[in-house]
């Protein structure tokens, strides 16, 4: 879906992860998100279908705890 799909198909919530560490760390799941990291389920670096970085994702929903744990764990901040 990432390769050229158009932002519809990206949009549509039949083709939306549910349970991925950008929805934790935007609704401010810090327990889900330390789940991702220490299943090493994440990369601070990849982006979702959107461009959007999972700290950036935290940083949308104000969940300072979240980013903390980010940067802590190597996400970086620039």
């Amino acid at each position: 879906l990432g390769c050229g799909a158009s932002s519809e198909i990206r949009n549509d919530p039949l083709f939306q992860d549910t349970d991925n560490v950008y929805k934790a760390a935007e609704d401010g799941d810090l327990q889900r998100v330390l789940q991702f990291m220490d299943q090493g389920n994440w990369d601070h670096s990849v982006t979702d279908f959107n461009g959007v970085l999972p700290l950036c994702a935290a940083a949308k929903g104000g969940n300072v705890d979240i980013i903390y744990a980010m940067v802590s764990d190597g996400a970086d901040v620039n």
